[in-house]
């Protein structure tokens, strides 16, 4: 049988055309798998935090007095710390708690009054602060969302947001005196719930960003009003131990309608270390 030149002729390209596709590299899609979640997170850490504000204390004048007047403001090391655990891939539990404590000795610039304690300038002036605060709040999660890689192997991201609600309870104690804190003092305690959000961005190597805001009221005779915001960044060299860097400034309103009352907050870097079981 005679087959045409031609026919012979496509027959040989098509099958070059084949065998050249064959040898060509295939190309390989490359995913990204997110690990698990850990049941438990524990963060121990130190906060740098300066305090500061507007204080009232009974027994004074109405206006109010500065934290700064007295020496107060600068940043301390504070122990803080967080938990986060996990009941099953919705539902969650988180605390967090700082403490600080403040002894000043300072000289009075001006003449002035806090609660029962005048002073005139070039007056000796010792302040006392003892500062804590604690939330404890329940978070439902909206999900986690795997966002995978682009067409360059780029890094995955798989964000998780949760909300949250609780309650944020504080414990301070206030003394101001010339050599003993004793001649003006306060101690008190609030608590207000709390509702907000969480959101935690993973990354490739261990990298991860923590954002959390929550904010606060308590409209009663001992009112209390807050806004705390958090952000965190996190390396894990290994799965269940890393390290955390961030920054948290809250910001409160309390007055006990007895003659307390602070306007101010507490701001400064965050360190520490990340447990993850």
């Amino acid at each position: 049988m005679h087959v045409p030149l031609s026919a012979m002729m496509l027959a040989a390209a098509l099958g070059g055309t084949a065998l050249a596709r064959q040898d060509q590299p295939q190309e390989t899609k490359v995913t990204f798998t997110p690990e698990a979640p850990a049941r438990l997170r524990v963060d121990p850490g130190v906060w740098y935090v300066g305090l500061s504000g507007d204080l009232k204390l009974p027994g004074g004048p109405a206006t109010y007095s500065t934290l700064n007047d007295f020496g107060v403001d600068s940043p301390r090391i504070a122990p803080s710390g967080a938990a986060h655990i996990r009941l099953d891939d919705r539902w969650r539990i988180s605390l967090s708690a700082m403490a600080t404590s403040v002894d000043q000795r300072s000289v009075a610039g001006a003449a002035g009054q806090i609660g029962g304690f005048s002073f005139n300038p070039g007056d000796p002036i010792r302040a006392s602060i003892d500062f804590a605060t604690g939330t404890i709040a329940g978070g439902y999660s909206l999900g986690r969302w795997n966002m995978g890689v682009d067409a360059n192997g780029s890094p995955g991201f798989v964000p998780d947001l949760s909300l949250l609600a609780g309650v944020r309870l504080y414990e301070m104690d206030f003394g101001f005196g010339a050599t003993d804190p004793s001649a003006a003092q306060a101690d008190e305690f609030f608590a207000e719930p709390v509702v907000g959000g969480r959101l935690e961005m993973g990354f490739r190597h261990g990298l991860s960003i923590d954002v959390e805001s929550t904010v606060g009221w308590m409209p009663t005779d001992r009112s209390a009003m807050s806004w705390d915001i958090q952000v965190m960044f996190s390396w894990r060299p290994t799965t269940n131990l890393g390290v955390n860097l961030g920054y948290r400034n809250i910001w409160f309103e309390l007055d006990s309608g007895s003659g307390f009352e602070w306007q101010g907050g507490a701001a400064g870097l965050t360190a520490g270390v990340q447990l993850r079981f």
